[in-house]
């Protein structure tokens, strides 16, 4: 794909929250995330859009409605500004999101 940073996160059983669980970073395009916990309480409408759709393609992640909850704690520090997100299902559950960053 050519991004900088893939990441692989996981839904906590009732997908109230998401944990990272594998951290590429080729580019070392900024500092470490702090988090590696997101809560579904603070990201509604990033949460929705993983456990409804198929992909997440935000090509302006700092203006979509979907992912601009997350510019001030993940994306700015990180210099993100575009991403790909796929749901990873398991028996037709949403269980995790493979995210591509860049």
């Amino acid at each position: 794909l050519g991004v900088d940073r893939v990441s692989v996160w996981r839904f906590d059983d009732e997908a109230r929250s998401l944990h990272r669980v594998a951290l590429v970073d080729v580019g070392a395009a900024g500092g470490e995330a702090t988090a590696t916990t997101i809560a579904a309480g603070d990201l509604p409408a990033y949460f929705a859009a993983l456990l409804d759709a198929r992909r997440l393609a935000a090509a302006d992640a700092l203006d979509d409605p979907r992912t601009r909850g997350l510019a001030a704690h993940y994306l700015e520090p990180l210099r993100i500004g575009a991403l790909l997100d796929a749901p990873l299902r398991i028996g037709g559950r949403v269980k995790g999101v493979l995210c591509a960053e860049h």
